[in-house]
Parts: structure tokens; C-alpha cells; sequence
């Protein structure tokens, strides 16, 4: 069941932590000992540009599409695109032991940049000039929001670093998102953009 390993000599380090931060997961098969990343999007290219840039070509896994008509969602609902890893001892211990707090310690610029396009969100406010940037923060973190903002002080030298809030009025604490003042925004959003594929770079417009 693809337990014969490749090497660990390959740095996987920024794909381990984007499948435990952003839209990824670990996945094991019941007969497998080893896991994988499972990666997915609405956007064909940025799952293709994970696997291709997080991934040697020695554990690149199969890209797929999955209509949603039959599912329990919205009609006009997107395709999910998915793209995998191979198994990986790596990324096993990783399933098995990283938690979200240690993989949010450790981000990276590309790290910042990869959470945002996954997990983040830009409105212009009614002014016309400003935006709210925000980023979901998924059931882990949202029970402690105070690590992350004492995170965010730390990685960008600043005492202002936002606040943390329900996604909206109906949200659980579980649902909870890092609302990003500009000055660590305008960061965050300038790594995104570095790296989007033009189908996202809606996501990460200039002041």
C-alpha cells in the first residue's frame, strides 16, 4: 500500500506546514503506516502550484476535480480541485504530532503568503479607499486567540496586531478570524502576491 519510503534528505518543512494551516490535510490510508497531503481549491492552478513548488517530483501525486452538483451545498457551488502527495515518514510524524500552534510559530514569508491565499479574505469598505483583510483561523487557533496575537506582535515587531473575532453573527467559537491591521496587512498581502496565480491575485489588492 506505498510503504516503501524515498528519502527524508528532502526539506518539506513549507508543505507540511501549509497542509496543517491552510487548505490542505493529512490523510492515511487504514492499510497504509505513512500519510499524505491532500491539497484542495476552488483554483486548479494553486493546488498544481503547490505540488509543483512544495513537492520534489518524487512525490508528486495525482491532481483531480470533483463536480459538486450532487453534494449537500449551494447549486451554483465550484468544482473542488485536489491535488496529493506520495506517503511520506515526514509527513506521517507531522500528522501524528504538529499542531497548529507549532506550525503557525514556525511560518515562513512563503508560509505567510500560501496561509493568506488559502485562508484569507479582502473586502473594500464602503469608503471606497480601505480594506479589511482578514484570515481564518480554523477550530485550533480560534480556542486560543491570544497565542496568535502575541505571534503576530512577535513576527512583525509591532503592539498593534489586530484582534481576533467570530467570522460573523452566527459563527461558533470555533470560527473564528485574525482581523489584520493595515500595517501587518499590507506584509502579508505583498507575500501573497509574489506567489498567486492570476486567478487569485483578486485576493491581494494594493492600498
Amino acid at each position: 500500500m506505498g510503504n516503501q519510503q524515498p528519502s527524508t534528505c528532502v526539506d518539506l518543512s513549507e508543505a507540511i506546514t501549509n497542509a496543517r494551516l491552510g487548505d490542505g490535510h493529512f490523510w492515511r490510508h487504514p492499510e497504509c503506516k505513512n500519510s499524505k497531503i491532500i491539497w484542495s481549491s476552488i483554483c486548479e492552478d494553486w493546488v498544481r502550484w503547490k505540488q509543483e513548488h512544495l513537492l520534489p517530483a518524487s512525490l508528486r501525486g495525482s491532481v483531480n476535480v470533483r463536480n459538486r452538483k450532487k453534494d449537500s451545498t449551494y447549486a451554483n457551488a465550484k468544482p473542488i480541485w485536489t491535488a496529493t502527495s506520495l506517503v511520506h515518514p515526514d509527513f506521517t510524524d507531522a500528522h501524528e504530532q504538529l499542531d497548529c500552534f507549532e506550525a503557525l510559530s514556525g511560518l515562513s514569508d512563503l508560509g505567510l503568503g500560501m496561509w493568506f491565499l488559502d485562508d484569507g479574505c479582502t473586502v473594500r469598505r464602503n469608503d471606497g479607499g480601505s480594506l479589511r483583510v482578514s484570515i481564518s483561523l480554523g477550530p485550533e487557533l480560534s480556542s486560543d486567540p491570544d497565542f496568535v496575537l502575541d505571534w503576530a506582535r512577535d513576527r512583525f515587531g509591532t503592539a498593534s496586531a489586530g484582534r481576533v473575532a467570530k467570522n460573523n453573527s452566527r459563527a461558533s467559537e470555533r470560527n473564528k478570524v485574525w482581523i489584520v491591521p493595515k500595517p501587518i496587512a499590507v506584509q502579508i498581502l505583498t507575500m501573497a502576491r509574489k506567489i498567486a496565480p492570476s486567478a487569485l491575485l483578486y485576493k491581494t489588492p494594493t492600498w
